[in-house]
């Protein structure tokens, strides 16, 4: 086993690039993006998070209250969110999400004797970014993640473009990865590992985001 906590994060291209455009296309014309407000603790200062002993932390926070909440006003909207409803492409995503995880599970932590099985992953939940846009540093701790399925494990971020500029996966605050188009990053969902993206300095950064139990 590897005690350098950083060789659990792990990235490699599972989705050709056709596929990506198609996803992109699709999202655009259903336009079904809901705004996220850009500073959530400002926004909502009733909304529980310091007890959860990072400062902005968002383990205790039901996400689903700020979405598309439509008092944000517009200079304080951040990044948007949707789920796909083309079924054909989500389920051609979901077969090369199961691909890249599998690889990770069996093959990449082939070492990790007592982590060998996973009972599935959330459908993704696609976000959009633009100029400006980013999101607090935060870890993947939470049960509503699954839809009270349990804790996730393992936590799946993956790109749909190489257009943008910015919009950097950082961990620890000081850890900067750069996830390309058709890459899928797969990295322990638990405290140890704390990230946030960096602010969009250029283009459209379209991601998407799942969790395994």
């Amino acid at each position: 086993m590897d005690l350098n906590i950083q060789h659990y994060i792990h990235k490699e291209k599972w989705i050709d690039d056709d596929l990506c455009d198609e996803i992109i296309t699709t999202l655009d014309t259903e336009n079904t993006w809901l705004p996220f407000p850009k500073d959530v603790v400002g926004a909502y200062p009733d909304a529980p998070r310091k007890q959860d002993g990072i400062a902005g932390s968002t383990l205790s926070i039901d996400w689903e209250q700020f979405i598309g909440d439509p008092d944000i006003p517009e200079q304080d909207r951040n990044y948007g969110l949707c789920h796909m409803q083309n079924k054909d492409q989500m389920l051609k995503l979901r077969e090369r999400i199961t691909a890249g995880l599998d690889h990770y599970v069996h093959d990449y932590l082939e070492d990790i004797e007592w982590y060998d099985y996973y009972r599935g992953f959330t459908d993704p939940k696609f976000m959009k970014y633009q100029e400006s846009h980013d999101m607090m540093e935060h870890c993947d701790h939470v049960g509503n993640a699954v839809g009270g399925k349990g804790i996730p494990t393992v936590s799946i971020v993956g790109s749909l473009d190489d257009r943008h500029e910015g919009g950097y996966l950082r961990f620890w605050d000081k850890k900067n990865y750069y996830i390309g188009k058709g890459e899928i990053m797969f990295f322990p969902s638990n405290f140890l590992y704390p990230h946030r993206v960096t602010a969009v300095t250029g283009g459209l950064r379209y991601s998407f985001v799942s969790w395994v139990w």
